[in-house]
């Protein structure tokens, strides 16, 4: 066999791929054999990793939102809270639809860098207490169950926000986080802050804690102020009323639960108030003779 045919020949085989043994393929040697073609090797080809999910960046119901934040804290990652906190395109999104004036939204943006660096910081901050505090009263966040999600829509000037609200079951009790001033921008609904509220209690114990007391001094007011009262002198009754109402305590406590108190416990609040001082009332209209 002619060395040079041999090296080709030979290079082929290996290397059936290489560029000019198309020339030599399925010619006889001088054995009378015939090479035979050889098909390049298959190759697997190199697995690519699985795509990233992209990071949800806002969601479309304040609900939606609430069990994001809740599946963040039970995989206790803030880095999967960030992306749907509120930055300054969706503060500036949301002044310019809403049209507050142009003094207030040069104002805002002035410090819109300081708002945004603020509550991020303290979402962080507050993220992390409810984890720690959570964990302090007993609960696994990892295997921790969502009960319910509850929000409260409000709508001011045209924006509208929500507060929601996370129940979580534990030991009998109902445990809750609350995203707070919760706010609906172009990208969805967005998160400003996360507060703990530890074991929860409803609107209506903090109508009672609040109205009770309060019904109280208006009720002891009605019956120190009215003792000379004549009967029957509705002009003077009316004068008491007054009075009490204006009083400075409990114009003090009423300001105190405003600063407080929520939509919900407002309303009730109102309910229990009128329940407590009609009492009050009715035995002041009898003493009265009044009807």
């Amino acid at each position: 066999m002619n060395k040079g045919t041999t090296k080709i020949l030979t290079i082929c085989t290996l290397l059936a791929v290489l560029p000019g043994c198309d020339d030599n393929k399925d010619k006889a040697t001088p054995e009378g054999s015939v090479v035979p073609k050889v098909s390049p090797a298959k190759t697997e080809p190199a697995k690519r990793p699985p795509p990233l999910k992209p990071a949800v960046t806002s969601q479309s119901t304040p609900e939606e939102l609430g069990r994001a934040v809740f599946a963040a804290l039970q995989a206790k990652r803030f880095a999967n809270v960030e992306p749907l906190l509120a930055k300054e395109t969706d503060l500036e999104s949301v002044m310019s639809a809403n049209s507050p004036g142009k003094t207030l939204r040069e104002m805002f943006k002035r410090n819109w860098k300081r708002v945004i660096a603020k509550f991020h910081g303290r979402a962080r901050i507050n993220f992390n207490d409810a984890l720690e505090r959570g964990k302090k009263v007993g609960i696994d966040w990892t295997t921790a169950r969502l009960q319910k999600v509850n929000h409260r829509l409000k709508v001011e000037r045209g924006m509208t926000s929500a507060t929601i609200t996370l129940h979580i079951p534990h030991k009998g009790g109902d445990y809750a986080v609350k995203l707070d001033r919760v706010m609906k921008s172009k990208r969805g609904w967005l998160l400003t802050e996360i507060v703990w509220l530890g074991l929860y209690k409803s609107s209506q114990h903090w109508a009672d804690k609040f109205a009770k007391p309060i019904a109280k001094l208006y009720c002891s007011c009605l019956t120190r102020e009215s003792g000379t009262l004549k009967a029957g002198d509705k002009t003077a009754l009316a004068t008491v009323i007054k009075t009490c109402d204006q009083s400075a305590a409990i114009s003090k406590n009423m300001k105190r639960f405003e600063a407080a108190g929520d939509t919900d416990t407002k309303r009730l609040f109102i309910k229990v108030y009128a329940q407590e001082i009609a009492s009050c009332n009715k035995t002041l209209h009898a003493k009265l003779k009044l009807k």
